[in-house]
């Protein structure tokens, strides 16, 4: 059922409604509407919107994500051999696929330089982390594929712990909360055998032919598994992942390499899991300016006192509190200005896998076969893809896009 909101048409408050439905038509929004009626202007949207992201809005957040960047990314585009950013041939039926853990200086700072080209940044200093690039050996010098890195899973995340049956944390016991000292020690204990993908990346000229699928399917590969369960004690059973752009993430969807049989098929290698409230991309920082001297100039007029959100134009803290009084004050849900539904997946070979995260007992007894090789994953992934070799095309600078 959609929702709306209407003020006074020509108000401070019309003006403001007017720039925030050109932000979330930009952002990708489909659903949002501004109907002028009479002396009234309305804001419509739909609470259950499904829109993903726009190709604008992504392009937004890489271009600012590269912002005050290129000095940095010009010296690190040394690190690479001379003649890596020269045209060469690309043959995506005959790749000769690398997976490199990332365990020296050089690398790291390579895999760096190559995870700027993600739009959203990840955090990944301060836990359990593996970072890897994917080579294509077939070329001269190697040219760099993807990258992947694995890291901690967060501790609370709602669509995971539903989808393998794990019970709450706390229960209320005559209304009193009590935490659950079984819930605890099995999350404590089942948490050191997942991790969380924070960087999974095709790179250009890579970035084609679904090269995405191929990525996801080998964040699950005997390479990386392998150096996870080398560098920390425990088995790798499972990883999450999230969709940041899209309530459906193409990447890791109908990948088919799980090992149990569904029908005549094989399992999917990602399964689709659901929080009980869907999960929001909020993006304050790409509101237009003109939607924020337009909330401003609407909060001035009014009753809310204006003192607190002086300085919103140099400060995102006081922006964003700017944005949520204007839609307080417009009894405006803030969930109504949301870019786009996000998605969560977990990832693992097998339903023995899943399971054995179900108790803590089971997990003293995992499966054995808790990773892919890299031949099966990429002849699966030629089953479904067709591609005409390429010549003349080369790898971007990062630098020439950044300012």
């Amino acid at each position: 059922m959609l929702r709306s909101v209407a003020v006074k048409r020509n108000s401070p408050a019309a003006a403001f409604i007017k720039k925030l439905h050109r932000d979330l038509v930009r952002f990708g929004r489909d659903d949002a509407l501004l109907i002028d009626i009479g002396s009234a202007t309305a804001f419509v949207w739909d609470p259950d919107f499904t829109s993903p992201a726009s190709a604008t809005l992504r392009e937004e957040a890489l271009n600012m994500r590269l912002g005050g960047m290129r000095a940095t990314l010009a010296a690190q585009e040394a690190l690479f051999p001379a003649d890596y950013f020269d045209p060469f041939g690309m043959d995506f039926a005959n790749l000769a696929i690398d997976v490199v853990p990332c365990v020296d200086a050089p690398s790291q700072a390579m895999f760096n330089y190559i995870s700027y080209g993600q739009s959203v940044a990840a955090e990944t200093k301060t836990m359990r982390i593996g970072r890897f690039l994917i080579y294509d050996r077939t070329p001269s010098p190697h040219r760099i594929m993807g990258a992947i890195a694995l890291k901690s899973p967060k501790y609370f995340d709602g669509a995971r712990d539903r989808h393998l049956g794990w019970p709450a944390l706390s229960e209320m016991v005559d209304g009193e909360r009590i935490k659950s000292d079984a819930a605890i020690k099995l999350r404590n204990a089942a948490l050191k055998s997942i991790f969380n993908i924070a960087v999974c990346m095709a790179v250009p000229p890579y970035d084609r032919h679904g090269v995405g699928k191929l990525i996801a399917a080998l964040a699950l590969s005997h390479p990386v598994i392998g150096h996870m369960e080398t560098k920390y004690p425990n088995c790798v059973l499972g990883v999450t992942t999230t969709g940041i752009w899209s309530g459906s993430a193409g990447q890791y969807e109908r990948i088919r390499l799980g090992r149990d049989m569904i029908a005549d098929q094989r399992a999917k290698l990602y399964e689709r899991t659901h929080t009980v409230r869907r999960s929001l991309n909020y993006v304050p920082a790409h509101f237009s300016q003109a939607t924020y001297e337009a909330a401003f100039d609407m909060i001035r007029r009014s009753h809310v006192r204006i003192q607190p959100f002086h300085g919103y134009d140099a400060d995102p803290a006081i922006c964003q509190h700017l944005l949520n009084a204007a839609l307080l004050h417009l009894r405006i849900p803030r969930r109504a200005i949301a870019a786009n539904v996000i998605s969560h997946y977990f990832g693992s070979v097998s339903l023995a896998c899943r399971e054995a995260l179900a108790t803590v007992a089971t997990l003293n007894h995992p499966p054995t076969e808790r990773s892919l090789a890299i031949g099966e994953i990429y002849a699966e992934w030629l089953t479904r893809t067709a591609m005409p070799a390429e010549h003349d095309v080369a790898p971007a600078r990062l630098s020439a896009r950044a300012t």
